[in-house]
């Protein structure tokens, strides 16, 4: 059995949404303010209300409140008068099926297609609490015993947990749980006891112990005079089996080996390491009561796992919290910000909450009649084998730096480390970083934007991220302008033969496959834009710069640093503008210019590395010197909003 559906209205930051989980693990990540507590403490208002002493309970400051603006300006606040939290369970055994039978939405049909379902409602009725209330089954006032929901069994670790003190409180530890659990699984108490018996005898018996009973006593009979019913006798408190399991903590023994003698208290250890020890713990309680009772399901939900631990003992832990998840009746709930567990986790365990759920392995599921074409030559629409395929690839690039485009507002998908270093540079000099905006700049390593794409790109609603992407690339007419035949020493020789060749084959050569392709597979989402490039990204960082007069090309900052690092190429350049300008440069004696710029930067790595370098060393020259490329400019006016 497990935890198929979640549906929440009106529940602290939710006004509606559903989620739908996967059978062992399930992952929620999402930015500050996504509401993953709140889908958290949804589910444990369900598991809560088997427990004798409940955890958590919803008030007025749990309903939603919505927020209008009036003509004047004013706010309107609205808050729900009513909650609602439905609950759909799949996968139920026989056994399940009959403990749970008033629960039961039965397909006549179809077997396969039965679920449990449990409904919440809490409403505002005027009274001092929320009135709460609930329905099993889909028949509204059908209730079943309020005992069966002693099946739904959790644990439940806070992002702000202290799991020292959880391990090693005296009354009701988990740790205690478990050996007790054990203990009567083995009928073993009266051992167990008779052991703390004979213990407290031989204690009694030492000295020191009979000495001061027998003081007390003295002092009693001074007290009472004739008088001796008032004598004391002295024992170990509380030798029942569940005071005696709660005696027993974890430590950490000086030798690991036997791990026995002395050692260290947990209030010496790592918070991280305690953390591990409670959710090892946690784990054998679930598996004992899973191997007792066929019935239970078992939920643990865990906050932000990540807390205290290094990236790859986060890796380490889900690893084997994945390989322990193999049960038909327990199911993993976690909420995390950590890349490092978002890149490593497939897509099918990954909800992103952002607006709604989105469950990421649904953006390459059932998208085949929305006919996408990624290549517009061939038109060959894709199929399901070809949306598994970017889902695979999707799986293999995401790394710990581009999984943070998950959790970001806004999305500058680049082509390489040059567009990566530059562009922050360029924002520097507009006076604010893309983190202000809460734009994650994801350098795909080349040209396959497509896996990413189709995150962002179905008409299905729930199948489509909503939020601004911007993806950059170069239209790289005329390829052979990178030949030997077109450095810039060939364009400059030959009084510019070469460099007339090279401008008037870029003017005619057609536009790259890569920007109707692309455009394509945008599927005409306006959230997500092209901004190609004419030709490269340098190409246009020359063009941008170079202005209609002698005087303004010397006193551009591009220049300048072109004059600083190659001054005999910047003569070069200025020679030519002697050669041809008259008063102003026309529109074609400037990409020409352009292009010997351009052909004057170093490698392309070196240039961007060292070019962004000094940008952010020279700002208030580059502010008033530099002219940033106008579809750089507009991708990200697009991102900002």
């Amino acid at each position: 059995m497990y935890l198929s559906r979640l549906l929440i209205k009106n529940f602290r930051g939710i006004q509606e949404m559903e989620l739908n989980f996967n059978r062992s693990i399930n992952i929620l990540i999402g930015e500050n303010g996504s509401n993953k507590s709140a889908v958290i403490d949804a589910i444990r208002l369900l598991y809560n209300m088997g427990e004798p002493i409940r955890d958590i309970s919803v008030g007025f400051a749990d309903f939603f409140e919505s927020v209008e603006h009036n003509d004047d300006g004013t706010l309107k606040i609205s808050r729900a008068d009513k909650i609602t939290i439905v609950y759909q369970f799949k996968g139920l055994s026989a056994w399940q099926k009959g403990a749970l039978y008033e629960y039961m939405v039965i397909n006549p049909d179809n077997d396969g297609s039965d679920f449990a379902q449990i409904t919440f409602t809490y409403e505002d009725k005027g009274g001092k609490y929320p009135f709460s209330s609930y329905y099993t089954g889909n028949i509204e006032g059908q209730r079943a015993d309020y005992n069966t929901f002693a099946i739904f069994q959790h644990y439940y670790l806070s992002g702000l947990r202290d799991s020292t003190r959880d391990l090693l409180t005296t009354r009701g530890n988990l740790l205690g749980r478990v050996i007790k659990r054990r203990v009567q699984r083995n009928e073993t108490e009266d051992i167990i006891e008779g052991i703390m018996r004979n213990a407290n005898d031989e204690l009694l018996a030492q000295s020191e112990v009979s000495d001061t009973r027998d003081g007390v006593n003295d002092n009693l009979s001074g007290i009472y005079q004739r008088f001796k019913d008032n004598q004391i006798g002295l024992q170990i408190e509380q030798s029942k089996i569940e005071y005696i399991v709660n005696s027993i903590k974890p430590f950490l023994p000086h030798n690991r080996m036997s791990l026995a003698g002395d050692g260290f208290s947990l209030w010496q250890n790592s918070l991280g390491q305690n953390n591990l020890i409670y959710i090892a713990t946690v784990l054998g309680d679930i598996k004992d009561q899973i191997k007792e009772n066929k019935i239970p399901h078992f939920a643990l939900l865990i906050e932000e796992p990540e807390a205290h631990l290094h990236p790859q003992l986060q890796l380490s832990l889900y690893s084997f919290l994945r390989d322990s998840s193999t049960s038909k009746n327990s199911q993993l709930f976690i909420t995390t910000h950590s890349p490092t567990l978002t890149s490593k986790v497939p897509l099918k365990n990954l909800i992103l909450l952002d607006g709604q759920a989105f469950r990421l392995i649904e953006q390459f599921r059932d998208r085949v009649s929305e006919n996408i074409v990624e290549d517009t030559v061939k038109d060959k629409k894709l199929t399901r084998t070809n949306f598994i395929l970017r889902r695979k690839q999707l799986e293999r690039y995401i790394d710990v730096t581009k999984s943070q485009l998950l959790f970001a507002k806004a999305v500058l998908f680049v082509e390489g480390v040059s567009e990566e270093l530059l562009i922050t540079a360029f924002t520097a000099i507009k006076k604010y970083r893309l983190e202000d905006y809460r734009i994650e700049l994801v350098n795909v390593s080349g040209t396959s934007f497509y896996p990413f794409i189709h995150l962002f790109n179905s008409n299905q609603p729930y199948k489509s991220i909503n939020k601004p992407v911007s993806i950059l690339t170069d239209n790289d007419k005329f390829t052979n302008s990178k030949k030997k035949e077109f450095s810039f020493d060939k364009l400059i020789s030959n009084n510019y033969t070469k460099l007339d060749e090279l401008d008037a084959s870029i003017q005619a050569a057609a536009v790259s496959s890569r920007i109707p392709n692309i455009t394509s597979a945008i599927n005409g989402k306006d959230t997500i834009k092209l901004f190609p490039a004419e030709k490269t990204l340098e190409y246009e960082l020359a063009l941008a710069n170079v202005s209609k007069t002698k005087q303004e090309i010397e006193n551009n900052f591009l220049f300048k640093y072109i004059n600083k690092i190659r001054a005999a190429k910047a003569n070069a350049i200025l020679n030519y503008v002697d050669n041809v300008i008259n008063e102003e440069l026309t529109e074609e004696q400037q990409r020409k210019v352009a292009l010997l710029v351009w052909k004057s930067f170093p490698s392309k790595g070196t240039f961007s590395q060292n070019f962004s370098l000094y940008i952010l060393k020279n700002l208030k020259r580059a502010r008033k010197e530099f002219v940033i490329p106008k579809y750089i400019q507009k991708s990200l006016k697009h991102l900002k909003g």
